[in-house]
């Protein structure tokens, strides 16, 4: 794992200067590297908002059970 400081945010005035962008071309770079797998990613600006976050699941009941025949089904 490795994490890039990048120049203050009043410095990258161009968009190719950007995060998003290096994560592109860093990706780009990389795609054919056969030696291993390289992901680029960028975190969330705040943490815990964000795709690697975690994730939520919720189980709709579409016939008529009662709840507890979901959850001895689902464990």
């Amino acid at each position: 794992m490795a994490f890039i400081k990048l120049r203050d945010f009043d410095e990258r005035t161009e968009e190719v200067l950007g995060a998003e962008a290096l994560v592109g071309r860093a990706s780009a770079h990389f795609a054919g590297y056969r030696a291993g797998q390289i992901i680029f990613i960028q975190p969330p600006a705040i943490q815990g908002l964000g795709n690697s976050s975690g994730f939520s699941m919720y189980l709709g009941n579409q016939r008529v059970r009662s709840a507890e025949f979901a959850h001895q089904r689902c464990g």
